[in-house]
């Protein structure tokens, strides 16, 4: 009775489920700054939706929950604007690549294993999910342990970030807003191409990659880290969801769907941000990481060996 269908996808979803999801997924985009990618994209094809269009319509939502939370953390004052268009054209670039890519993965079909055919899609993009995911997981849990007498409420630029703001590699970029005085815009440009790859080919807006990096390379605090994200999610999802809209990727039904719950969703995350110590921040955003991870790797372990 309240199930939909998605003319994409091809198939049946209920409504009330789709709307709490989009509920769930855009609190936490607005709470660690991310776009939600990194939970939707493996979670939508987990429920049966195919890979392309999880990757596409995954995008699309993400643009209405970024610019959501976007607005709240303005409001805050915890977004760096400059650090976010000098994102930008790494991004752009490397969301056409991962595009290219994923269009490339398509059209590969499947391989048999264990008695059955497996969508090499799903099979590659889910080992890419579980390596992000524990990856950045594991190493921010490690990094966001602090010595015994640190307290959450002060701020300490990691080791690793004040290496990379002492290296010799003209030109630089100061970030006063920010406190970072001198930072290498060579990296600045490898760090918005890394992540775009990761939009245009995993459907994620890139802050599972952009939080880190900003916290741990650049120095940023954890509350400036995460509205700066979802910042530059804006515009890297809105990139990418275009691209995928013209390769047939993007499912309007599940992505309005869906965006109904996130905008509100992002909006409360925001809000809750700013109520949390960096340092805590820092810690739940590996411990979710870590979590998801491990419900990627259940259901990927579930298709290779217990189909039937």
């Amino acid at each position: 009775m309240f199930d939909i269908w998605l003319p994409i996808a091809q198939q049946k979803m209920n409504v009330f489920l789709l709307c709490g999801f989009g509920l769930g997924v855009g609190f936490l985009s607005g709470f660690f700054g991310v776009g939600g990618g990194f939970i939707m994209t493996p979670l939508l094809m987990a429920l049966g939706v195919p890979p392309s269009v999880a990757v596409g319509s995954g995008l699309a939502i993400m643009l209405g929950a970024s610019l959501s939370g976007t607005v709240r953390h303005t409001q805050l004052g915890t977004v760096d604007f400059k650090l976010a268009l000098l994102l930008l054209p790494g991004s752009f670039l490397g969301v056409q690549a991962g595009a290219i890519l994923l269009n490339a993965l398509k059209t590969t079909g499947s391989f048999h294993f264990n008695g059955g055919a497996i969508n090499t899609a799903h099979f590659f993009l889910s080992l890419c999910f579980m390596a992000l995911l524990f990856g950045v997981g594991i190493s921010t849990l490690f990094e966001s342990s602090p010595a015994p007498a640190a307290s959450p409420d002060v701020h300490v630029t990691p080791p690793l970030a004040l290496r990379m703001q002492g290296l010799r590699l003209p030109p630089y970029i100061s970030l006063n807003g920010s406190g970072v005085d001198r930072f290498p815009f060579l990296f600045i440009l490898v760090g918005g191409l890394l992540v775009g790859v990761m939009a245009g080919l995993l459907g994620v807006g890139g802050g599972i990659l952009m939080l880190p990096f900003m916290m741990y390379f650049i120095g940023i605090k954890a509350h400036r880290a995460v509205g700066t994200s979802l910042c530059q999610i804006c515009f890297t999802a809105a990139f990418g969801a275009v691209i995928h809209a013209r390769l047939g990727n993007v499912d309007p039904i599940l992505a309005i769907v869906v965006l109904a719950g996130s905008l509100v969703g992002a909006r409360l995350g925001a809000s809750t941000t700013s109520k949390v110590h960096s340092l805590h921040l820092r810690r739940y955003f590996a411990l979710f990481s870590v979590a998801v991870g491990l419900v990627v790797g259940i259901s990927f372990i579930r298709e290779l060996f217990f189909r039937h």
